[in-house]
């Protein structure tokens, strides 16, 4: 079997790279791993960024008192609901970002049982549609974040 000398094989330019001690092998690994993560780092800073940018909605939805649909089509809500959830185009789904809808069950005795979901902004009328085309009698509307509403009764005092 004959041997192949690298340096006739490749231009005389690009022979360095391939004529490197052991050492130097080690060295070009090094950079290489450095190299893949600080790409990785990256990327997830542009995840966290576009996830932070997001704008959202907060749908509140009381169904009817007499609304009684299968486990079959409550199923088929939520594949529609998800599906509407697909990683964003092009920039998206090379960092594996998705929009996010989420669902909370509130209930108190004043406004009885009602949902609450927190939807992206421009998704906001495809998903009042698919949900009333579900169930016709619901009463939807958008509504404020009650999380970072401060109550009358609470006060914040700092303790020095």
């Amino acid at each position: 079997m004959q041997s192949i000398n690298i340096s006739e094989v490749f231009p005389t330019y690009l022979s360095p790279i391939f004529n490197l001690g052991s050492g130097q092998w080690v060295v070009v690994i090094i950079l290489i791993v450095l190299c893949i993560i600080t790409v990785w780092i990256f990327v997830q800073y542009l995840k966290l960024k576009t996830l932070l940018n997001a704008k959202y909605t907060l749908l509140e939805v009381c169904p009817t008192a007499d609304s009684v649909k299968s486990a079959l089509s409550t199923k088929q809500l939520f594949i529609i609901l998800h599906s509407i959830c697909e990683p964003l185009p092009l920039f998206g789904s090379f960092v594996n970002v998705k929009r996010t809808i989420s669902c909370e069950l509130v209930s108190t005795k004043e406004d009885g049982i009602r949902y609450i979901l927190r939807v992206p902004t421009e998704d906001t009328s495809v998903i009042r549609k698919q949900l009333l085309a579900y169930l016709t009698g619901i009463e939807i509307r958008e509504v404020k974040d009650y999380l970072f509403e401060k109550p009358e009764d609470v006060t914040i005092r700092e303790l020095k």
